[in-house]
């Protein structure tokens, strides 16, 4: 590993999101890892190489004074734990391609560089969340606050919040259980998450806006189609029943 490390602060191409995965490997402090991981090639490569420069002399000794049997023996871990460093990696070389795609848009305001510089954005954000919850739940494998087959759930899409906070159940309320009062209250605000929605979709705010500021395709928009979708349906079922009622 310390030839690793030589080799990529040697390298005039070292590759930012390469050195990340050395910090990883050999940094004891999560946060540290996390500090450059959300840092940009362009300001943090000089504070990465004299980090590793730092760390090595540690990785070294590690390698020189471990028994032989510690070097050539590995620990048995799940082939989930293997899966979800992995996962980790693939996301910070994605994301720090989105850094220097961002950096290649510049930092002018134009329409056509807020737009591009937006888009990135959005694509970038799964991303991010994806490297959270797995690094998370990953550490929190080995702390031991939560099991294999938890893990296993993360890596398989799940976020480490639904995991350790599965949502309980609702209880639905029978429509024709409700009051009148009740009923009408459940309508307004069911109209309200849909101009909410319509809003978001519309102008990427949850009010109005002066000018039209529609959300690109991109997951973010997904989910909210979906809520759209199902606020709709749900309102259509109140109004049926209101209607029903005939108030």
């Amino acid at each position: 590993m310390t030839n690793e490390i030589n080799n990529w602060i040697n390298d005039p191409q070292r590759d930012y999101a390469v050195g990340v995965r050395l910090l990883e490997l050999h940094c004891t402090n999560p946060h540290l890892v996390r500090y450059f991981a959300n840092r940009s090639p362009r300001f943090a490569m000089g504070e990465l190489v004299a980090e590793l420069r730092r760390i090595q002399p540690k990785a070294k000794e590690q390698q020189t004074f471990l028994p032989v049997a510690a070097q050539t023996t590995k620990p048995n871990l799940p082939k989930v734990v293997d899966a979800a460093k992995q996962l980790v990696h693939d996301c910070w070389v994605k994301l720090s391609q989105f850094l220097r795609d961002l950096f290649d848009v510049g930092e002018g305001n134009s329409e056509k560089e807020v737009a591009a510089r937006l888009l990135l954005l959005n694509d970038r954000e799964p991303y991010i969340e994806r490297y959270n919850s797995v690094y998370e739940a990953k550490e929190a494998f080995f702390a031991g606050k939560i099991t294999e087959k938890q893990l296993q759930e993360v890596v398989d899409g799940k976020t480490i919040e639904a995991v350790l906070h599965p949502p309980k159940p609702k209880k639905e309320t029978p429509l024709r259980s409700l009051s009148d009062l009740t009923l009408a209250k459940a309508i307004k605000a069911a109209k309200q998450c849909i101009t909410r929605y319509n809003n978001q979709l519309r102008y990427q705010h949850d009010t109005a806006q002066r000018y039209d500021n529609p959300m690109p395709q991109c997951p973010r928009r997904t989910k909210i189609e979906k809520l759209l979708a199902d606020k709709q349906s749900e309102l259509a079922t109140l109004e049926a029943e209101y209607k029903r009622r005939d108030l």
